[in-house]
């Protein structure tokens, strides 16, 4: 039992879940779109 315990907590943290990665991904590029707006628009 104590092994099975242990091997869980690692088998959880090692493997990245794609919807994390993609939830990231997005959230990077409207960040990126957001700050390219902003320049634009302080630029024109």
């Amino acid at each position: 039992m104590p092994k099975q315990h242990k091997d869980t907590p690692k088998r959880r943290r090692k493997p990245l879940n794609p919807e994390l990665v993609v939830k990231m991904l997005l959230a990077l590029g409207s960040v990126l779109t957001g700050l390219a707006a902003l320049l634009q628009a302080l630029k024109h």
